[in-house]
């Protein structure tokens, strides 16, 4: 589910490209998701200007120049983006408004459990169904010392407490487990116990947290699929193209300038799953990992065994003559970056479309999988592939499947747990 960093990344990129713009048409095609849609089809939105886009909480308000505000919350899989008319619509897409540059904002929801609303403006500045809600983690008004003496004779767990809405707000399950590991309190301890000190700690913790997720775009380390449709216009092609080995080879300059702004988030600090698996990893019981992840995080938490499938940003080699290049020099370089011995193009190692993975990998991933006494699959619809496929060389009796959402594997499971990494892992204790 959506957290805070996940909306305010969506509520800056929506100020990018809706502020000034304003609606000449509402189409509503399914009537109810968690709210009703038609009421948008009556509300008189044509000619209205959006004026910007703020966050509360876990919900986008794009204000409007009447007063008025549409209030957007994204459930479980909902997206809103804006993209150029001639992009064909997908399926799911819920309520289109086109826009005065000829550009359509489009909600979408698989699951439904998102909505739509227009709102008032309340006494406070924000929607009037937002109202009495509680502090903002990242303002000033969250401190240690609301926490204490909200935790005074409480007996709930302190995991609980800082995601009770009415206390603070926006800090969902995943950055709760994040923080408490950072200060080193167990979720279930009693929230009376804490100390003075403990508090200040998590809303320390907390605020950094928040703040580092928000600056790598959520808990995913990239969704290309965002909400400024192809890119707020920075980019002319869509990403599928932009990652492929034909792009990279005929335009390497648009290749780098996407590279450097989407895929490179080197301030990423692993988080409770990462580091779980390398305790478990050190403690004997896991022999390997392997991961689709191209972000290098499983190794920054200390894991020493890991097949990374598609390749890492933290590599990258000369063409010409196979000198490393680190991910921060690549960074920092613009146009093509060129290698410091001969000048050759510099190329990352990581799998691009219409590249094969690299075998040596693939060889070691299904030799682990094929030899495991216990495989366990995590945060993985396991719809790509090959790797999706590295599923049916394991012959033992203990697969374990843990996702959110169904997968096409669920039947094979002898564990399946629908739940998020960070909430089961950061039970683990070794």
């Amino acid at each position: 589910m959506p957290e805070l960093p996940e909306a305010e990344t969506i509520t800056r990129a929506l100020d990018r490209v809706l502020k000034k713009r304003k609606i000449k048409k509402v189409e509503v095609f399914t009537p109810k998701l968690r709210t009703p849609l038609g009421p948008l089809c009556m509300a008189k939105l044509e000619g209205r200007e959006f004026t910007g886009c703020r966050r509360r909480a876990r919900y986008a308000v794009a204000d409007l120049d009447d007063g008025r505000m549409l209030v957007f919350h994204f459930g479980m899989t909902g997206t809103v983006r804006v993209d150029p008319r001639e992009v064909q619509r997908r399926k799911h897409d819920h309520a289109v408004l086109t826009l005065d540059d000829g550009t359509e904002l489009r909600f979408n929801d698989p699951r439904r459990f998102g909505s739509v609303e227009v709102q008032c403006c309340g006494k406070d500045g924000w929607p009037e169904s937002l109202a009495g809600i509680g502090v903002e983690p990242l303002s000033s008004a969250f401190t240690g010392e609301l926490l204490y003496n909200a935790s005074r004779k409480r007996t709930k767990p302190v995991k609980e407490l800082i995601m009770d809405n009415a206390l603070v707000t926006g800090i969902g399950n995943i950055y709760a487990a994040e923080t408490l590991f950072a200060c080193g309190i167990r979720p279930q301890r009693p929230a009376s116990r804490l100390t003075r000190g403990e508090c200040d700690a998590i809303a320390r913790e907390a605020k950094r947290i928040l703040k580092l997720a928000i600056k790598c775009g959520g808990t995913t380390v990239h969704d290309f699929r965002s909400v400024d449709g192809l890119y707020n216009q920075k980019y002319d092609y869509p990403p599928e193209t932009i990652l492929s080995h034909t792009f990279y080879r005929k335009k390497p300059e648009e290749f780098y300038r996407f590279y450097r702004d989407k895929m490179l988030c080197l301030d990423a600090e692993p988080n409770i799953t990462h580091k779980k698996l390398a305790e478990l990893e050190k403690a004997g019981k896991l022999k390997g990992v392997i991961t689709q992840n191209i972000d290098g995080l499983h190794q920054k938490a200390g894991s020493k065994n890991v097949m990374e499938l598609h390749g890492s940003v933290l590599r990258n080699y000369c063409e010409r003559c196979g000198e490393f290049m680190s991910a921060e020099d690549v960074l920092h370089s613009e146009g093509i970056p060129t290698c410091p011995v001969c000048g050759g193009p510099v190329k990352p190692d990581v799998v691009l479309y219409e590249e094969g993975l690299n075998q040596k990998t693939l060889q070691d991933a299904v030799f682990y999988i094929s030899h495991a006494d216990m495989l366990i699959i995590g945060g993985t619809s396991l719809a790509v592939y090959p790797a999706a496929g590295l599923i049916d060389y394991y012959r033992g009796n203990k697969l374990v499947l843990i996702n959110k959402s169904a997968t096409s594997k669920d039947g094979r499971a002898d564990l399946l747990i629908q739940d998020g990494l960070g909430n089961v892992f950061s039970k683990i204790e070794l």
